[in-house]
């Protein structure tokens, strides 16, 4: 019985990180923009930041649930960072130059700081881990 619970748990489990990894949304654009200026190791620092920046959210999260419930101002700043973060984003892809397809070695410096800086005012990664 304990087995099929552990199955259907981790099933459950599966599909849900599947899902949620594949959604559209301010990281998998990070991604896609770093990946596509700076080469494929710079896409894979970006998609990276959650396996460091999840786990502090989890944990604060469980932590200060109760309190975000009380206070909208709180996930208000940070959806207005977020969307001034997008905003800087979407003002940089003007300026950016096409890759040079005859450069072997491409730079990923910065990239796994801008996954990380995307993730964190990312309004959607804090009401997925507040309402789980």
């Amino acid at each position: 019985m304990e087995t099929d619970l552990i199955a259907s748990l981790a099933a459950a489990g599966i599909a849900l990180g599947i899902i949620e990894g594949i959604k559209p949304g301010p990281l998998l654009t990070m991604v896609i923009r770093e990946s596509l200026s700076k080469g494929l190791k710079a896409g894979m620092w970006t998609a990276a930041a959650p396996i460091f920046t999840d786990g502090p959210l989890i944990i604060v999260s469980l932590l200060l649930a109760g309190w975000v419930a009380t206070q909208p101002s709180v996930l208000f700043s940070i959806s207005l960072l977020g969307a001034l973060f997008l905003t800087k984003m979407g003002l940089e892809c003007f300026s950016l130059e096409p890759p040079d397809p005859g450069k072997t070695e491409n730079d990923a410096t910065g990239s796994f700081k801008r996954g990380v800086l995307t993730n964190l005012l990312n309004p959607n990664v804090y009401m997925f881990w507040f309402l789980i």
